[in-house]
């Protein structure tokens, strides 16, 4: 093979070389972001529901349901990127709750929106809701003068990983009992083995 020849082939191989290096390099960037991203929401965000989450450019997006996060809160989460290895990006959350509440219309619409088949209904008695229905029930059952309403539905997020969502209306007397109807919910939840994140709705 004369010296032109074997210059040619290197020049091809390179070619060949270089997109295939840049392409695993990106795929193993990718996997370690969001094993890193994973391992911040666990650590920083337990309370929190994840409802939707991507990487854009060099923005991690996070769309949450649960305590409200004050402008204060979500810049410490912001400065905490650093200990995750991820102080490259910027943190961008958007909370669909207003204060520590949810709107009817806000669940509703959130609800349709993630699985347009299922509509939020009170004590629904559907067979594979039974465990969720049971929690409904008893709710309304121990709190007639201060629950109004109850709304459910169940989400997928994209780890395909299903939770419950159970949005609680209360009466003016219900708001000085919140405290202890969230602990009740929770403690019927775990009692039927309904994995929920509980939510308090404003009319």
């Amino acid at each position: 093979m004369s010296v032109k020849q074997e210059v040619i082939v290197l020049i091809v191989a390179i070619i060949v070389i270089i997109p295939s290096s840049i392409s695993a390099y990106s795929i193993v960037q990718k996997s370690y972001v969001t094993a890193q991203l994973s391992q911040f929401v666990e650590d920083k965000l337990p309370d929190q529901y994840i409802a939707q989450q991507s990487v854009t450019g060099k923005t991690i997006q996070l769309t949450v349901i649960g305590t409200h996060l004050s402008d204060q809160k979500v810049k410490s989460l912001d400065r905490s990127l650093k200990v995750y290895h991820l102080d490259h990006y910027a943190l961008s959350i958007k909370q669909l709750t207003r204060g520590n509440y949810i709107t009817a219309k806000e669940f509703q619409d959130y609800m349709k929106q993630n699985n347009p088949q299922t509509t939020p209904a009170v004590n629904s008695q559907t067979p594979e809701n039974k465990s969720l229905n049971q929690v409904q029930s008893d709710l309304v059952k121990q709190y007639p003068r201060q629950i109004t309403n109850v709304l459910t539905g169940e989400v997928v997020d994209k780890a395909n990983h299903k939770r419950q969502l159970i949005a609680i209306q209360l009466t003016s007397r219900g708001q000085k009992s919140r405290a202890t109807i969230q602990a009740t919910a929770n403690k019927l939840a775990k009692a039927n083995d309904v994995d929920a994140v509980i939510q308090f709705v404003q009319s």
